[in-house]
C-alpha cells in the first residue's frame, strides 16, 4: 500500500509550525520585577519622588520676542586675535583703504579662519561690508562683534557705534538710536 501525501494535511501542518515560529518569537519568559514599598516610607505617597512643576510657557506673542535673546548671554573674556591674524587684518585694512573690497574680504576671511572667535575680524568685515553698500550683512556682522566683546566696554562701545552708522545707512532710525544709548550706557 502506497501512502499518498494530502496537500491540505501538508499545508495545515505547515501554518501551525509558522504560527507556532511567531508565537515563540513574541513571548518573553523575563519579566520585571514588581516594586516593593520602601519599609522605611510610612505615607505610600511618599515612596516615589514628586512631579516637579511645569514652567508656563511664555505668554509673550512672537512678535514681543524678536530681539531678545533666549538665554542669559554669559559674559567671557574677548579672544583677541592671533599675530598671524593681526598681520591679516593690517593687510586687509591697507587693501580696502585702496578700494579693494573684494580681496580685502578674502583677507578678512582668512583671518576668520586663523581667529574664528575675535571680534576685531567680524567688527572690520562689518566695516568693509559698509562700504561696499552691503548694509544687512554688515549689520549682522556687528552683531556678531557686539557678542564677542565679553567684559570688554570699550571694544563693545566701538561695535555698538559702528552699528549705529550701520542701522542709519540702512533707514533703522529707532535701532540706531538704541544701539547710540546702549553705547553712551557703557
Amino acid at each position: 500500500m502506497k501512502l499518498v501525501p494530502n496537500p491540505l494535511v501538508s499545508r495545515n501542518c505547515l501554518a501551525l509550525a509558522v504560527l507556532l515560529l511567531i508565537h515563540g518569537c513574541t513571548y518573553s519568559p523575563i519579566q520585571e520585577p514588581a516594586r516593593k514599598p520602601d519599609p522605611r516610607v510610612t505615607d505610600p505617597s511618599d515612596a516615589y519622588p514628586k512631579e516637579q512643576p511645569v514652567e508656563q510657557p511664555d505668554t509673550k506673542t512672537p512678535t514681543q520676542r524678536i530681539g531678545q535673546p533666549v538665554t542669559k548671554p554669559v559674559e567671557i573674556d574677548r579672544e583677541r586675535p592671533s599675530a598671524a591674524a593681526l598681520q591679516v587684518l593690517a593687510q586687509a585694512e591697507a587693501t580696502a583703504r585702496s578700494g579693494n573690497y573684494d580681496q580685502a574680504l578674502l583677507l578678512l576671511d582668512r583671518a576668520q579662519r586663523i581667529s574664528p572667535q575675535a571680534g576685531e575680524v567680524y567688527l572690520q568685515m562689518a566695516r568693509v561690508q559698509y562700504d561696499q553698500g552691503s548694509y544687512n550683512r554688515a549689520e549682522q556682522l556687528c552683531l556678531k562683534a557686539i557678542a564677542l566683546s565679553g567684559k570688554d566696554p570699550r571694544f563693545k562701545k566701538q561695535s555698538l557705534q559702528t552699528l549705529a552708522i550701520v542701522r542709519d545707512a540702512k533707514g533703522d532710525s529707532a535701532g540706531a538710536d538704541a544701539a547710540r544709548k546702549q553705547a553712551a550706557s557703557l
